[in-house]
């Protein structure tokens, strides 16, 4: 069967992909939906880590506690998410697993690319060295702190395209 990087593609009128990196060419949302869950369950809710992954779908940081204390029916403790946040930097402190296929899709790219993330840039700097994926990435990648508005608010997005030199309708974001 033949790797993903050779079944993907952009469309030849994209001359610039834009990735996301957290659960897109790495797995750490579907690890911190467990950690999460964990941490949930520890307070007596019986919450699955696909239940927290659905609720937060689309949802800023800031906007996270709301949602799950909608989802919990309850309130929760404030320290939860910073709690959640210091665990999901100990279980990626070492290793970090790439998505199927992403380091192989990434040198088999014939566009220029870059990342976009709403994870701040020195973590996300750690993260793309932990995952093994430094040589592909480089330098480039940029932070949504590095520009003010976080996703789903598209600035990220059209600073990278801006700082590469693209025009936007020329590219395409993976997220």
């Amino acid at each position: 069967m033949n790797a993903p990087s050779a079944l993907w593609a952009p469309p030849p009128r994209y001359r610039f992909v834009i990735f996301d990196f957290d659960g897109t060419l790495v797995e750490t949302e579907a690890l911190e939906a467990e950690i999460l869950s964990e941490g949930l369950a520890q307070l007596g809710l019986a919450i699955s880590p696909a239940q927290v992954t659905f609720a937060l779908l689309g949802v800023t940081a800031r906007d996270a506690h709301a949602r799950l204390e909608k989802l919990a029916g309850r309130p929760l403790p404030t320290k939860l998410l910073r709690d959640v946040a210091l665990r999901l930097r100990a279980a990626t402190e070492d290793q970090l697993a790439t998505t199927f296929g992403a380091p192989a899709m990434l040198s088999a790219l014939r566009q220029p690319f870059a990342v976009a993330s709403n994870t701040d840039r020195p973590e996300l700097a750690r993260r793309i060295q932990v995952a093994g994926l430094s040589a592909k990435i480089g330098e480039r990648f940029l932070s949504a702190k590095d520009v003010g508005g976080k996703k789903p608010a598209p600035d990220v997005f059209l600073a990278t395209a801006d700082r590469f030199a693209v025009a936007p309708e020329d590219c395409i974001v993976v997220e």
